[in-house]
């Protein structure tokens, strides 16, 4: 059975970038990694370790979805293989 070793890293939409970016950074600490300008930001609290732990993406309006993604770790591309198949056996769409 495949298994998780951890999060990689959340892609959250946002409304206000320079705002979520500010909280991230000002509030809790991270250290902005990398960047689109006006479109993206990859943060992470130790660069030495991960490039990002959480990307902030320009695009949310109103009630629409906050999570792009979540991304976790696993051993080898078979696990994510056997993700899928278990993901199609339980009709998760």
């Amino acid at each position: 059975m495949p298994k998780i070793k951890g999060l990689s890293h959340v892609v959250l939409y946002v409304n206000d970038l320079d705002k979520m970016v500010a909280f991230y950074r000002d509030v809790l600490g991270l250290i902005k990694y990398r960047e689109y300008p006006g479109r993206m930001v990859f943060m992470t609290p130790d660069p030495e370790i991960d490039d990002h732990q959480l990307a902030l993406a320009k695009g949310r309006e109103g009630q629409a979805k906050i999570i792009a993604h979540i991304a976790w770790r696993v051993e080898t591309p078979a696990d994510i293989k056997a993700f899928y198949e278990r993901f199609k056996a339980e009709r998760v769409p």
